[in-house]
């Protein structure tokens, strides 16, 4: 079964991956601001966002090479109970999503921080939205889950920290940054500043 749930998020991650560049590069006007990534071999890494639209995780993806997105994969992201027990759950499990809170108590480790904590010591990537929603406009108070996932995060994993912003319904930006420094955050509203703080240099 393990094995199986593996080829599955696998030819999802792959095919997610083929998606998110069709949909940056001739769909969505996207300007992607980010350095090459820092290491030669896989590594598991760690990304923090603003969330601005629905496009958000795939703007993401797609602004990776395929090396590059073969460095991280697979990257899981959490998605919203109500969003992941729903009839798109056969797609968010095949491309690695996994439930903000479980549907049953007895769930609890495969869902939110637990899951958060065992994916990245499994030495995959995550990708998590602090302020639990979409925050097209304005910010909004980021949850106390940023926290504890960086506390049971791997010693020296990198992490990314990424700033989402929708200009019109079709243009959009990236920017990406590593700082491992925010590993050492204890204030999850002080983690978004550190994010919304990103500029575009190009």
């Amino acid at each position: 079964m393990k094995l199986l749930s593996k080829y599955v998020i696998r030819v999802g991650q792959t095919l997610l991956w083929l998606y998110s560049k069709f949909l940056t590069t001739v769909i969505l006007r996207v300007t992607i601001d980010k350095p090459p990534l820092e290491f030669t071999k896989h590594t598991g890494v760690l990304i923090i966002s603003s969330h601005v639209s629905l496009f958000d995780p795939s703007i993401l993806v797609g602004s990776l090479s395929w090396k590059e997105f073969r460095l991280v994969y697979p990257i899981r992201a959490m998605l919203a109970k109500w969003y992941f027990h729903s009839l798109i759950l056969p797609i968010a499990y095949a491309i690695g999503c996994f439930p903000a809170r479980p549907l049953f108590p007895q769930l609890k480790k495969y869902s939110g921080t637990s899951a958060a904590a065992s994916i990245l010591k499994n030495d995959e990537s995550l990708g998590i939205y602090p302020e639990g929603q979409r925050t097209p406009k304005k910010r909004i108070p980021a949850k106390y889950g940023v926290v504890k996932i960086l506390q049971n995060a791997p010693e020296n994993q990198p992490i990314y920290l990424c700033k989402m912003t929708k200009h019109t319904w079709r243009k959009y930006s990236l920017v990406l940054k590593r700082m491992d420094t925010i590993r050492n955050y204890t204030d999850p509203d002080k983690i978004m500043d550190e994010v919304y703080k990103l500029t575009d240099t190009i």
